[in-house]
């Protein structure tokens, strides 16, 4: 059978799957688990699990009054938790490129996490940012949370941190008001 990539309980309202089931969520197309009926119903169920903690944890840095950096941070896989959420995340947008259902889920996601970086990098570093800086966070964020997930050893937290400041650090010296690539960064 498929070698799964991720176990972890998740209460779930599909009556096929179960209140409380352990779900093994695998990167192949097949599942024997005869109770679950919808492989894209699962790992949508569990995107919307992770989804929701991965905000939280955002959601609480900010509340808490932390840097950008640290928001930021907090965000990304640097602890068992945060590095399943990551994990299950990588598996659904895999599937998401061979399901419609899945790609509206992750276009939804990848919308909201856009619109929630732009938000925070407005508040955090004033509205000369535009999309395309929230764009280069996210995807800066992503990078790093998919390759800390699957190799935790050679992404620890001060490294993620050191990437993530380096990022905000360059945000804070562009310069759009001239044209042109010249302008992109002042020394």
């Amino acid at each position: 059978g498929p070698t799964p990539v991720i176990v972890f309980s998740l209460p779930c309202s599909k009556k096929a799957v179960g209140s409380e089931t352990i779900l093994h969520v695998t990167s192949s197309r097949e599942h024997n688990d005869p109770t679950v009926t919808d492989k894209d119903e699962v790992i949508l169920a569990a995107l919307l699990f992770v989804d929701t903690a991965m905000r939280a944890r955002l959601d609480v840095a900010l509340e808490r009054g932390k840097s950008l950096v640290d928001a930021l941070v907090a965000a990304l896989p640097n602890d068992p938790a945060s590095r399943r959420d990551w994990r299950v995340w990588r598996v659904f947008t895999d599937a998401a490129s061979r399901s419609e259902l899945l790609m509206s889920h992750y276009r939804a996601a990848n919308t909201a996490w856009l619109n929630t970086a732009t938000d925070v990098l407005t508040d955090q570093l004033g509205p000369r940012l535009d999309e395309r800086d929230a764009q280069l966070v996210v995807a800066v964020v992503d990078a790093i949370g998919d390759m800390a997930s699957a190799d935790p050893t050679s992404w620890p937290l001060d490294r993620q941190r050191q990437l993530i400041h380096r990022c905000v650090e360059r945000l804070k010296v562009v310069d759009d008001s001239v044209p042109g690539p010249s302008s992109e960064r002042q020394p």
